[in-house]
């Protein structure tokens, strides 16, 4: 049995677990990754509108007033700093 998503399917039928969603490691902001910002900034040149592309890293978490360490994309009230 190897280790992509049908073998792990397969597993879950044998012991009777199903999940709503799978998140994916992509899927997933940790403290300190480096993330992109699209479009990014806009700039005007000449009459013309660009953008530029923002790279940052993740220095901390946040859900409310809890610090967190990772955060997918379906939790609420989740802010970067």
């Amino acid at each position: 049995m190897g280790r992509d998503l049908p073998s792990f399917e397969e597993i879950y039928k044998i012991l009777g677990t199903k999940f709503d969603r799978y998140y994916f490691e992509s899927e997933v902001i940790k403290i300190g990754e480096e993330i992109e910002i699209k479009p990014g900034l806009s700039i005007k040149k000449a009459n013309q509108k660009t953008y530029q592309t923002l790279t940052t890293k993740i220095l901390s978490l946040h859900k409310g007033d809890e610090s967190i360490k990772e955060a997918n994309h379906n939790i609420e009230n989740t802010y970067i700093f």
